[in-house]
């Protein structure tokens, strides 16, 4: 009896888990990117959005001016997607879509405040840094959960 238990507590956890990683897939946008926000902690600045598909997470994370956001994609056919979508909200230049080559950030040294880079994309290490501002945030998503990078201030 004590073991069926046990069998259905794991079960009902392993329940929970599936369940909170579906909500995050069907998450709405905008509270996909508050959450997100809130969780780097940072209050403005440049985001980049590596990962981008049809833009409307992309717009998500301009939660309000103090934000400047671009997003990445690796393909054509959703870089026009994204660009579409962004232009038809009248937000495209607060907010842009560029190509990526799926290895070098497009930006200077220090630059970005936030990167989000969607589950299934890859960026190295020492490139996030090369182009985050000290004290500026990655979060990656590689396993359902979302993994938090902090740049050091220099000495």
């Amino acid at each position: 009896m004590k073991s069926a238990r046990s069998g259905l507590g794991l079960l009902a956890v392993s329940g929970i888990a599936v369940f909170l990683a579906s909500l995050q897939a069907t998450q709405r946008p905008e509270t996909w990117a508050r959450a997100l926000i809130k969780q780097a902690g940072v209050s403005g600045g440049i985001i980049v959005h590596v990962g981008c598909t049809d833009g409307r997470r992309t717009l998500a994370l301009r939660v309000n001016e103090r934000y400047v956001v671009q997003g990445l994609c690796r393909d054509d056919e959703n870089l026009q997607r994204a660009r579409s979508y962004i232009q038809s909200r009248g937000l495209y230049g607060p907010v842009s879509v560029r190509r990526w080559d799926g290895e070098h950030l497009p930006y200077t040294d220090n630059l970005v405040n936030l990167i989000v880079i969607e589950p299934g994309v890859e960026v190295s290490r020492s490139e996030i840094l090369r182009v985050l501002a000290p004290g500026g945030v990655a979060l990656s998503n590689r396993t359902g959960r979302w993994r938090k990078l902090v740049k050091p201030w220099p000495d």
